[in-house]
C-alpha cells in the first residue's frame, strides 16, 4: 500500500520555524511549508539580574537575552526551551512540561529570587502561585510576539495540496492569528479539512474554539519529537 502524502504547516515564529521545519524534512517524506504567523521583536526592556537568584524561561524566544545570566540556575517550561537554553550554556535546574504547572511552582525553593524574562503576552499571570510560596517572582516582557496581517503565501501553498494536511500549533494566540486568516482567505469556498496538532491542551481547547479542524490531537511537547512522533504514525 502507498505511502498516504502528508503536508505540515509550521506556523511557530523564526527561528524556530526553520528549526522544527528542518527537524520535519529529516525526520521522513513530509511536504514541510513554513508559515510564521508571529514575528518576534525586542521591546528594549533591560533583563539585567539585579537582585536574581533563579531565572524563570517558558519560551525559547527570550534566551537571546540571557547571555549575562549563565550563572542563574534556570527553571524552563517546554522541552523545546530547555533544548535551546542549554545550547546557550545555562544552567538547566529544572524542564517542565509544555504549560506552567503546579511541578514548575513547586521545584522552585522559597525565599528564591525569580526573574522570568518573556513576552509582552502570556497566558497566565505566574506572580500569585509564585508568591504563594514565598517567591519573590518579577518578570520582565522583553519581546513581543506580532502577528502577521496576511498568510504568507507558503500557507495558500499548503491549503492548496493534495493528501492530508496539519497544522503545528504551539500557542492558542497562533491559533486565532491562523483561524482569522485561513477563515478570510477561504470565505467563500470553505477551508479544506485540516488536522490540528496541538502542542497542549490548553492550545487544543482554543483550537475548537476558533476554527472547524477535521480532527485535533495533543503531542504535549513544544518540541520537534512529539510532532514527528505523530506525524510518523499517521504516515502510513
Amino acid at each position: 500500500m502507498p505511502e498516504t502524502r502528508i503536508g505540515v504547516l509550521v506556523t511557530r515564529p523564526e527561528p524556530g520555524a526553520t528549526r522544527l521545519a528542518e527537524e520535519l524534512k529529516q525526520a521522513g517524506s513530509f511536504d514541510v511549508f513554513k508559515a510564521p504567523l508571529l514575528r518576534i521583536e525586542s521591546t528594549g526592556a533591560s533583563s539585567d539580574a539585579g537582585d536574581a537568584t533563579a531565572l524563570l524561561l517558558t519560551s525559547p524566544q527570550a534566551v537571546p537575552y540571557t547571555a549575562h545570566l549563565q550563572n542563574l540556575p534556570t527553571y524552563t517550561v517546554g522541552g523545546a526551551t530547555a533544548q535551546v537554553a542549554g545550547k546557550a550554556g545555562l544552567n538547566i535546574a529544572f524542564v517542565g512540561h509544555g504549560s506552567a504547572d503546579s511541578a514548575l511552582i513547586e521545584a522552585v525553593p522559597q525565599g528564591t529570587n525569580l526573574l522570568h524574562l518573556s513576552g509582552v503576552h502570556l497566558a497566565t499571570d505566574l506572580a500569585p502561585a509564585f508568591e504563594s510560596r514565598n517567591v519573590n517572582y518579577r518578570r520582565v516582557a522583553v519581546y513581543e510576539a506580532k502577528r502577521v496581517e496576511t498568510l504568507p503565501q507558503d500557507a495558500f501553498t499548503f491549503l492548496g495540496s493534495e493528501g492530508t494536511k496539519f497544522v503545528t500549533l504551539l500557542s492558542a494566540r497562533t491559533v486565532e492569528v491562523f483561524a482569522e486568516l485561513a477563515l478570510k482567505a477561504h470565505k467563500d469556498a470553505g477551508a479544506p479539512p485540516l488536522i490540528g496538532v496541538c502542542a497542549s491542551e490548553r492550545i487544543a481547547a482554543a483550537a475548537r474554539a476558533c476554527f472547524p479542524f477535521s480532527e485535533i490531537a495533543v503531542t504535549a511537547s513544544t518540541g520537534a519529537a512529539g510532532f514527528i512522533d505523530f506525524l510518523s504514525a499517521r504516515r502510513t
